[in-house]
């Protein structure tokens, strides 16, 4: 096998391999030794790297009785890969959005092919998308023939996306083709504009799949809640947990089939006080587990920010593709016995560029989006008989 370098991005994605395929074959045993016989097969396979092990002694099977039934080996979880990706929606101009070049921020030929780069170098098996208004505006404001999302399903023919036809209802999910089946889908409403402290009528989507392997059920829901750092914003996105909850329990029979909650929240990971951390402890006070907390951490850079906002002021100057650190916005969070293997806030290439004395990390490329995708592995535990 020819060397590969250690920071190079074959070498990162065969470590990744590596670690989840670890993780995964530690929680197997784990659930194979204090659980009972239950029903599926095994994890759906990866390619990972050749590994030399020292050769073990064969040992002759002792046979059975006769009229004993040969015993079923014991399935194992299911690993899947999961992506909350907001893309930032093409209904404005680049001045309006912030965004410093107007030809990098157009929708068909820049960003939205970046946004497709980036879901194939993540290779997830389910994505949520935040904000794919059908609308799209050119680089000098008029307006574009299509949809946002004819874009990422062109470029992403292995998915399958989910509608979203309703105002303010952005929130596609896609899925890998030939591993899931959609059974069912629909949208809760968690925020309406007559609300203390919401902007607009807010929904979840949400999508019913068959694991293909297994014939396991797993519910996805997606949502969008509504911006603002202030206190009244924060109480609107508190009501809306209060309707997302009990709205999840009962599409998953009393949570009962595996679930996982994925989306642009608008809502810190670093605030200890209410209506601030209402997510933080609603969810698990329902029984929902946030996917950061897995045990590793597969980021290229600690205390990164989910939303990057095109770059940031550095000395007083905006830099465009500066990375920032600070809190996060974009959450996955699971339910139903699926454990978080690993979690990171997906970066781009990184350069390093000296400024002002200091060397500070920039991402190389287009970047699709004023947000970074977040993805998690998890496993999904065995279906029951």
């Amino acid at each position: 096998m020819a060397d590969v370098p250690r920071n190079s991005p074959t070498a990162n994605r065969r470590s990744r391999h590596r670690v989840r395929r670890t993780l995964l074959a530690g929680l197997a045993g784990l659930l194979l030794t204090g659980c009972g016989s239950t029903g599926g097969v095994g994890p759906v396979p990866r390619p990972v790297d050749p590994v030399s092990f020292p050769a073990t002694p064969r040992v002759a099977a002792t046979p059975l009785p006769l009229g004993t039934a040969t015993p079923t080996p014991e399935p194992a979880p299911v690993e899947l890969r999961v992506m909350s990706f907001n893309v930032r929606h093409a209904d404005i101009s680049a001045r309006s959005a912030h965004h410093p070049d107007a030809r990098e921020f157009q929708w068909t030929t820049s960003r939205g092919p970046a946004a497709v780069k980036y879901v194939r170098q993540a290779d997830p098996d389910i994505i949520g998308f935040q904000e794919v208004k059908p609308q799209m505006k050119g680089i000098k404001g008029q307006r574009i023939p299509g949809k946002m999302i004819t874009v990422l399903a062109g470029g992403l023919p292995a998915y399958t996306f989910t509608a979203t036809p309703e105002r303010n209802n952005f929130l596609p999910i896609a899925f890998k083709t030939g591993k899931f089946t959609l059974l069912d889908s629909g949208r809760i409403q968690i925020q309406y504009t007559t609300d203390k402290g919401s902007d607009s009528n807010r929904f979840a989507t949400w999508a019913m799949l068959k694991v293909t392997q297994t014939g396991q059920r797993l519910l996805v829901a997606n949502l969008w809640a509504n911006d603002g750092s202030r206190r009244y914003w924060a109480i609107g996105r508190a009501l809306a947990w209060q309707r997302l909850l009990p709205a999840l329990a009962d599409l998953t029979d009393d949570n009962q089939i595996p679930a996982i909650t994925l989306g642009d929240f608008n809502a810190v990971d670093d605030r200890d006080e209410y209506p601030f951390n209402a997510h933080l402890t609603a969810f698990p006070e329902a029984g929902w587990l946030d996917a950061s907390q897995a045990p590793v951490t597969l980021q290229k850079l600690p205390d990164v920010a989910s939303y990057n906002g095109w770059g940031q002021k550095v000395d007083g100057v905006f830099r465009p593709n500066a990375i920032r650190t600070g809190p996060r916005l974009d959450y996955i969070w699971t339910h139903g016995g699926i454990t978080p293997l690993t979690w990171q806030i997906f970066l781009p290439e990184i350069e390093y560029r000296t400024v002002d004395g200091r060397k500070l990390p920039f991402a190389k490329g287009t970047i699709p989006s004023d947000h970074w995708p977040v993805v998690a592995d998890l496993a999904l535990p065995p279906a029951a008989h």
